[in-house]
């Protein structure tokens, strides 16, 4: 309340307001919605040190362009996220997440986000195009160009690539981050070519049953863009037959069941919906 009020007095006396989170952790965000006319910008820090004073007061006064990702999710409130309910126990804290870990989850869940996976601000702009996307032997190998499409500030940028996943057998994701690359500093006008190569385990899923890491027959999306919820189809991959990549050995049998959560029927083929409206 205290931190509120203390915002809604700045915000009453100034135009120009940027808040800055020094923080070790995503934290909750809901409060920002309500300052979503009243903020020029949001800056997580994170904790950066000594030199994060410095660090920070060349991004605000424009001496650097800042071009961090987020690399987790940052949900509308607390409770959608599905630790929510499972961490705190004075006792024991349950993981039931699975595969369904941060943008995995609400992808697949189909929850609204604030900030997505990937996300981050610049104060230029960029253009990405595909140039090329093709399969060799064990790996995928893409080409994308970037151009800064600015007129004032050189900046970077993040080639982020995404594979939607089909949904058969074995228990999936919709989509997984499979390879990314940044840019060196672009200066306005300026183009790169950025090579990411995908290892095909990157495309697998491991099956408890048979300890095997195996990409199942179907069809691959290839996505490019920059976060995951800002994502254009470039390419599919079509796997006609089951492939093991990997035989594991079982040396830590489960002794006692675990609760973890399920793609509901319902959503499994919302995914396979949403999968063939993409492809």
């Amino acid at each position: 309340d205290e931190e509120r009020t203390l915002l809604d007095n700045v915000c009453n006396h100034f135009s120009n307001v940027t808040v800055l989170l020094d923080c070790g952790n995503i934290i909750d965000m809901q409060w920002a919605l309500d300052y979503e006319e009243r903020l020029r910008g949001i800056i997580y820090a994170w904790q950066g040190g000594m030199e994060s004073g410095n660090a920070i007061a060349d991004v605000l006064f424009g001496r650097v362009n800042p071009s961090g990702r987020l690399t987790d999710t940052i949900a509308v409130r607390y409770e959608d996220y599905p630790s929510a309910m499972h961490f705190g126990n004075k006792l024991f804290n349950t993981y039931v997440e699975d595969i369904f870990v941060g943008y995995r989850y609400f992808d697949s869940f189909d929850k609204k986000v604030m900030f997505p996976f990937g996300f981050g601000l610049s104060y230029t702009m960029f253009e990405m195009k595909c140039c090329s996307i093709n399969m060799e032997e064990s790996k995928i190998r893409a080409e994308v160009q970037v151009t800064n499409t600015g007129n004032e500030y050189a900046g970077k940028e993040v080639v982020q690539i995404y594979v939607t996943l089909p949904q058969t057998e074995l228990e999936k994701e919709y989509k997984r981050l499979a390879g990314f690359a940044k840019t060196r500093l672009l200066k306005p006008g300026e183009t790169q070519t950025l090579t990411v190569e995908i290892p095909q385990k990157q495309l697998a899923s491991f099956n408890e049953e048979t300890h095997t890491w195996i990409v199942e027959k179907g069809k691959y999306g290839i996505l490019v863009g920059n976060s995951s919820d800002k994502l254009k189809l470039e390419a599919v991959l079509v796997v006609s037959d089951d492939t093991v990549l990997e035989q594991m050995d079982k040396i830590c049998p489960l002794q006692e069941e675990l609760e973890q959560i399920y793609l509901t029927k319902e959503l499994k083929e919302k995914s396979v919906q949403r999968q063939e409206k993409l492809i």
